[in-house]
């Protein structure tokens, strides 16, 4: 095998090709399979790695479908879904809202 010359970091290193040499693309993680004695509706949740573990994943969320505007965006209910009801950010504690703010800015 030839030394691969790439400009990448692969966490899980590189694919193999027939002949068992590298080759500049990333591997895919190496997932155990899951074990788990239950049903998930909406499939498990994944790790860091991507790798499956044994949660449930939450059903996926319904856009919102209201007609009024809300100026700091959309309320969330338990699952983490929007609802159709404004956001206040004064329901919240100060660095819990200061933390929102961050990342609707993008810091």
């Amino acid at each position: 095998c030839s030394e691969v010359m790439c400009a990448m970091f692969c966490e899980n290193g590189f694919k193999k090709d027939e002949n068992g040499c590298d080759i500049c693309q990333c591997a895919e993680p190496e997932c155990p399979e899951v074990m788990c004695m239950m049903y998930c509706e909406h499939g498990f949740l994944q790790d860091d790695n991507g790798c499956d573990i044994c949660k449930c994943a939450p059903a996926p969320c319904e856009p919102v479908r209201c007609r009024m505007y809300c100026e700091y965006g959309w309320a969330k209910n338990d699952n983490g879904c929007e609802v159709c009801e404004c956001y206040d950010p004064c329901s919240v504690s100060p660095l819990a809202y200061l933390s929102l703010l961050r990342i609707q800015l993008g810091q």
